[in-house]
Formats: C-alpha cells, sequence, structure tokens
C-alpha cells in the first residue's frame, strides 16, 4: 500500500502555527518583563518582604490606610490572618473597632521596621507569575498544542520538524 506524500503546508497553516506559538511565548516573557520592570522602577521595594506572617500579634499600622472594608489610621492592630498567594493580603483587625482591612494596608511596622505590605503582596504575585507561567506555557504546548498539530500534519512539518515528535 504506497503512503501518500505530505502535503506543503498553506499560508494560512503556516500563519495560524505561527500565532500560536507567539501566544505561548508571550506567556512567560509578559511575566519575566512585568517583574523587571516592578524591580526596576522601585515599585517592590527592598524592604516588602512581610515579616511575621503568620504570627498573631500586636502591629502598628504606620500610615493611614484604606481597604475594601473600610479605612483606618495609624494605631495597634491584631493580624488575625496570614496572606495567601494570587492577590488576596494580610487581614488586620483593629482590637477596639473590629475594623478588617485587606491588602491596601500601606505600611506596618514589626519590631521598628517598617513593612508596605501592598507592595509586599504585588512582589509575591509577580514572581508567582513569573515563576508559573513558563510552566503554563509548556502546558499548553503539550497538552494543547502537540495533539491538535499530530491531528494536523502540515503545522508540525511547518513549524517544528527539527523538535522530534514523540
Amino acid at each position: 500500500m504506497a503512503v501518500p506524500a505530505p502535503r506543503r503546508p498553506s499560508r494560512k497553516d503556516a500563519r495560524r502555527g505561527r500565532l500560536v506559538l507567539s501566544f505561548f511565548l508571550a506567556i512567560p516573557l509578559l511575566g519575566l518583563i512585568t517583574t523587571l520592570s516592578a524591580a526596576l522602577f522601585d515599585l517592590v521595594p527592598a524592604n516588602a518582604v512581610r515579616k511575621g506572617q503568620g504570627a498573631h500579634g500586636i502591629y502598628r499600622v504606620t500610615d493611614k490606610s484604606c481597604g475594601t472594608h473600610g479605612c483606618v489610621i495609624a494605631g495597634d492592630f491584631t493580624i488575625t490572618g496570614e496572606s495567601t498567594p494570587l492577590w488576596s493580603g494580610v487581614s488586620i483587625k483593629d482590637d477596639g473597632s473590629g475594623l478588617s482591612v485587606d491588602q491596601n494596608i500601606a505600611a506596618i511596622e514589626v519590631d521598628g521596621s517598617v513593612y508596605r505590605t501592598g507592595d509586599a503582596a504585588w512582589n509575591h504575585d509577580l514572581w508567582v507569575l513569573t515563576l508559573t507561567s513558563p510552566a503554563l506555557a509548556l502546558w499548553g504546548w503539550l497538552v494543547v498544542w502537540r495533539p491538535a498539530v499530530r491531528r494536523r500534519g502540515a503545522l508540525w512539518k511547518h513549524l517544528w520538524a527539527p523538535l522530534p515528535l514523540n
């Protein structure tokens, strides 16, 4: 039985393949550019490490700050929960009023050192984005792109000929 010769990829296939390839390459590049720009323009200061994360105790809020639940002024506050990755920050509750304030707390003072909680949350989120985006791109290539390309051999031959299929 004769095996048919593979057809040459059309321009439409080549364009579609380059578009998908650029999408998967853009994800890690965006994460890296965002993290580097934040570091270069000092959006994430060096003192943004969240000291005492997860520990309950009295902390001093050094700036007037507003969160999603309201505003507080400088005073002593108790940390009631620790921060979790990706856009949820330190939850701080006032001993007197019971006001809960989210990640938008400007700064807390721990043992005489000031730590900026909102910047720390962004610092963490940017690093998470930078570290997980290559994994997301690899997943997209292995799970989405390669099976689709196997079914449509023209795209594979046009873009990935130097790489092994298996």
